[in-house]
């Protein structure tokens, strides 16, 4: 799995505005050493930010799915129903293809059945690595294994547990004095989603706002590498300000409850 430092993660940030925790950051100062006076004007806030845990850490980033073998795979094996497939640990991924029907990409739907708490199971050695922060890719409920194509912010994906085992899997890396960061990607949903079947379906719909549609759509041909890659993601036309806020209400409550 990918580490980076906190800082390597500044792009990160400015293009996924639901990421957690990760926000814009300078490179650490040097007390008592300035390039110039302008550096010198700002000693109080490099000071400052010098101290942030944020600064210089060390991130490890996992996809949960892939990390680590679950001990309970025969109870989750009805959650891989079809067309999604379950494969065994030793298997090799894999480029799938293009199914224009549900609109994804096999590979996609291509799960080997990790979960948050057999990723628990492995923290000792995370640690060991010199890591400060856990970084995981998105765990809310969505369709596919990468979850970038949000069906509820609300919940936890079956596959990879409860909330529970988010709060439990942030209680024990507080124990080790690291941190979790979660990636919220808020600012996108899959096409599965209900909200956006009901915004499709009606166009007094209250989260019509939410999507681009007809022309309007033209707009987010800005973002045609994008949809390229995930041709599932629907794009949002501004932020709807309630629900991000309660999403992410949720996940920092997730993160800080047992701090």
């Amino acid at each position: 799995m990918a580490q980076y430092t906190a800082q390597s993660l500044f792009f990160q940030s400015i293009f996924c505005s639901g990421l957690i925790a990760v926000s814009s950051l300078i490179g650490p100062s040097h007390a008592g050493q300035y390039a110039n006076s302008a550096d010198l004007s700002l000693a109080k806030v490099l000071e400052v930010r010098d101290k942030d845990w944020r600064n210089g850490a060390i991130v490890y980033q996992v996809l949960v799915d892939r990390f680590a073998p679950s001990a309970r795979l025969d109870d989750k094996k009805s959650l891989y129903a079809s067309p999604k497939i379950l494969h065994t640990w030793s298997e090799q991924p894999s480029r799938g293809s293009y199914v224009d029907k549900i609109k994804l990409w096999t590979h996609e739907l291509d799960f080997w059945g990790g979960d948050l708490r057999s990723l628990a199971t492995k923290l000792d050695y995370v640690q060991s690595l010199g890591a400060d922060v856990l970084y995981l890719n998105p765990i809310h409920f969505a369709y596919t294994n990468h979850k970038y194509d949000a069906l509820d912010y609300m919940k936890i994906s079956p596959e990879f547990g409860t909330r529970e085992d988010v709060i439990s899997l942030a209680k024990n890396l507080h124990q080790r004095n690291m941190k979790l960061v979660l990636d919220g990607v808020f600012n996108h949903m899959g096409h599965h989603s209900e909200l956006f079947k009901r915004a499709a379906a009606n166009p007094t719909s209250p989260y019509r706002d939410w999507f681009y549609f007809g022309k309007e759509f033209a707009v987010a041909r800005a973002l045609g590498r994008w949809r390229k890659v995930c041709p599932n993601l629907i794009w949002k036309i501004r932020t709807f300000e309630i629900t991000f806020t309660r999403a992410r209400i949720l996940w920092c409550a997730a993160i800080c409850a047992t701090v």
